[in-house]
């Protein structure tokens, strides 16, 4: 009976060690390899390209800085958002730099620490007096980014006429130019867009902030490691002011 309790121990044993040997071998090749992040293209203040071609806003800093503190090396790939979503569900990307969290992606996704908490609104002309939430839709042309979680807020509404365009700018576009009734996206994004082209006298927003939720970096389901690396960055930059000052 003792020499069982031996061989008992000993399975035990063995089975931590093996257990922290991948623990340890998963985390030191997260940090030896080149960490593939896509991010939106045009979805500033988040993430955009420059004029000169250059990655920027907010997600970008924050990848860069939790980079910096953890000791990793990055590569950031600005692409359009439906893409970016195919590419880390296919893996050929480790993860997306900024998603807003819904029920629907958590079932592909897994998500950080919040980076922000972020809204959507409905934007329409100014003349417009028919529209006041998001129930007066239906029946309405609605104008979304592909794959954004505007999209997935607008099934909550039966009778809507999507309309769908690579990016948000492109989608508000259509508003401006009135082909559609109504533009749903991210508050800030539309606000930006409508400040750069002076277009603040032609468009308002109606009725309540829409879906406040936590907008976060996003790994494919199941990549514990990697998540838990991002989460140690966002800790730390959280402490040490980094994230303030950005």
């Amino acid at each position: 009976m003792k020499g069982f309790g031996v061989k008992k121990k000993v399975i035990l044993l063995t089975i931590i060690i093996i257990f922290l040997s991948n623990s340890f071998s998963s985390s030191s090749y997260l940090h030896k390899k080149v960490i593939k992040i896509a991010g939106d293209n045009n979805y500033p203040p988040y993430e955009f390209i420059d004029d000169k071609g250059n990655f920027r806003g907010f997600n970008v800093d924050m990848m860069r800085a939790i980079a910096i503190e953890l000791g990793l090396e990055i590569e950031l790939i600005p692409m359009n958002w439906q893409d970016a979503l195919d590419a880390l569900e296919r893996g050929e990307v480790d993860a997306i730099q900024g998603m807003t969290r819904s029920k629907a992606r958590e079932e592909k996704f897994d998500f950080s620490l919040p980076l922000v908490i972020n809204s959507q609104a409905i934007f329409v002309l100014k003349e417009t007096n028919y529209i006041s939430s998001i129930e007066d839709l239906k029946g309405r042309r609605v104008s979304f980014q592909k794959g954004d979680i505007s999209y997935e807020l607008s099934q909550e509404v039966e009778g809507i006429k999507p309309y769908s365009r690579t990016n948000q700018e492109e989608a508000i576009d259509l508003l401006l130019d009135g082909k559609v009734d109504a533009f749903i996206g991210n508050r800030l994004t539309g606000l930006y867009y409508l400040q750069k082209e002076s277009n603040f006298d032609k468009v308002k927003i109606v009725g309540e902030p829409m879906h406040e939720t936590e907008y976060c970096i996003s790994v494919l389901k199941g990549n514990e490691h990697l998540l838990e690396l991002f989460n140690q960055g966002i800790e730390t930059i959280k402490k040490n002011g980094t994230y303030d000052k950005i």
